[in-house]
């Protein structure tokens, strides 16, 4: 993975988590949530 597109997926991570934060959303819940985003990321990489 290029730098460019792990800066784009640090920066889409961190702006969910503030969005969840923001509604409300528990820490335990957003780490889920995140969890679960990165995951199907790494499984769309690795069928480029």
């Amino acid at each position: 993975m290029g730098d460019d597109t792990f800066k784009e997926s640090e920066h889409i991570v961190s702006h969910a988590r503030a969005t969840l934060k923001e509604e409300g959303v528990s820490f335990e819940k957003v780490k889920k949530i995140i969890g679960i985003l990165y995951r199907t990321f790494c499984r769309q990489m690795k069928r480029k």
